[in-house]
Protein backbone atom coordinates (compact mmCIF):
# COMPACT_ATOMS: atom_id res chain seq x y z
CA UNK A 1 0.00 0.00 0.00
CA UNK A 2 1.50 3.35 -0.99
CA UNK A 3 1.43 6.54 1.07
CA UNK A 4 -1.63 8.00 -0.63
CA UNK A 5 -3.62 4.79 -0.14
CA UNK A 6 -2.63 4.76 3.54
CA UNK A 7 -3.82 8.35 3.98
CA UNK A 8 -7.15 7.55 2.32
CA UNK A 9 -7.49 4.40 4.45
CA UNK A 10 -6.81 6.39 7.63
CA UNK A 11 -9.44 8.93 6.63
CA UNK A 12 -11.94 6.17 5.87
CA UNK A 13 -11.25 4.35 9.17
CA UNK A 14 -11.63 7.53 11.18
CA UNK A 15 -14.95 8.39 9.53
CA UNK A 16 -16.20 4.84 10.05
CA UNK A 17 -15.28 5.12 13.72
CA UNK A 18 -17.71 8.01 14.06
CA UNK A 19 -20.62 5.81 13.04
CA UNK A 20 -19.52 3.16 15.53
CA UNK A 21 -19.31 5.80 18.27
CA UNK A 22 -22.80 7.06 17.44
CA UNK A 23 -24.13 3.51 17.55
CA UNK A 24 -22.58 3.01 20.99
CA UNK A 25 -24.04 6.31 22.18
CA UNK A 26 -27.50 5.24 21.08
CA UNK A 27 -27.12 1.93 22.91
CA UNK A 28 -26.04 3.75 26.07
CA UNK A 29 -29.03 6.10 25.91
CA UNK A 30 -31.36 3.12 25.41
CA UNK A 31 -29.81 1.39 28.43
CA UNK A 32 -30.19 4.58 30.47
CA UNK A 33 -33.89 4.58 29.69
CA UNK A 34 -34.20 1.05 31.10
CA UNK A 35 -31.85 1.71 34.05
CA UNK A 36 -29.59 -1.18 33.02
CA UNK A 37 -26.50 0.04 34.84
CA UNK A 38 -24.37 -3.04 34.11
CA UNK A 39 -25.11 -2.65 30.41
CA UNK A 40 -24.32 1.07 30.55
CA UNK A 41 -20.91 0.39 32.12
CA UNK A 42 -20.14 -2.29 29.51
CA UNK A 43 -21.15 -0.08 26.57
CA UNK A 44 -19.37 2.95 28.00
CA UNK A 45 -16.18 0.89 28.32
CA UNK A 46 -16.42 -0.08 24.63
CA UNK A 47 -17.15 3.55 23.73
CA UNK A 48 -14.08 4.78 25.61
CA UNK A 49 -11.90 2.13 23.94
CA UNK A 50 -13.12 3.26 20.51
CA UNK A 51 -12.38 6.88 21.36
CA UNK A 52 -8.87 6.00 22.55
CA UNK A 53 -8.14 4.01 19.38
CA UNK A 54 -9.46 6.83 17.22
CA UNK A 55 -7.33 9.42 19.01
CA UNK A 56 -4.31 7.14 18.72
CA UNK A 57 -4.89 6.85 14.97
CA UNK A 58 -5.26 10.61 14.63
CA UNK A 59 -2.15 11.32 16.70
CA UNK A 60 -0.11 8.86 14.65
CA UNK A 61 -1.06 10.57 11.40
CA UNK A 62 -0.74 14.05 12.92
CA UNK A 63 2.85 13.25 13.92
CA UNK A 64 3.52 11.94 10.44
CA UNK A 65 1.94 15.01 8.81
CA UNK A 66 4.06 17.38 10.88
CA UNK A 67 7.22 15.86 9.40
CA UNK A 68 6.12 16.75 5.86
CA UNK A 69 7.70 19.65 4.04
CA UNK A 70 5.52 22.20 2.21
CA UNK A 71 5.68 20.24 -1.05
CA UNK A 72 4.48 17.02 0.61
CA UNK A 73 1.68 18.88 2.40
CA UNK A 74 0.44 20.13 -0.97
CA UNK A 75 0.38 16.62 -2.45
CA UNK A 76 -2.60 14.27 -2.27
CA UNK A 77 -1.45 12.51 0.90
CA UNK A 78 -0.99 15.80 2.73
CA UNK A 79 -4.33 17.13 1.53
CA UNK A 80 -6.10 13.93 2.61
CA UNK A 81 -4.52 14.03 6.05
CA UNK A 82 -5.35 17.73 6.42
CA UNK A 83 -8.98 16.91 5.55
CA UNK A 84 -8.91 14.18 8.19
CA UNK A 85 -7.71 16.62 10.85
CA UNK A 86 -10.35 19.18 9.87
CA UNK A 87 -13.09 16.56 10.14
CA UNK A 88 -11.98 15.71 13.66
CA UNK A 89 -11.02 19.18 14.88
CA UNK A 90 -13.87 19.32 17.40
CA UNK A 91 -13.95 15.63 18.30
CA UNK A 92 -13.55 16.19 22.04
CA UNK A 93 -16.50 18.59 22.09
CA UNK A 94 -18.79 16.09 20.36
CA UNK A 95 -17.96 13.05 22.49
CA UNK A 96 -20.37 11.70 25.05
CA UNK A 97 -19.38 12.77 28.58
Amino acid sequence: MNRIEMAHEAHYQALRSLSFLKERENRIYALMATNDYAGIVKEKKCYIELVEKLKELLNHYKDRYETFDDKEKAEEEGITLRRLFLNFKYLDETLMP
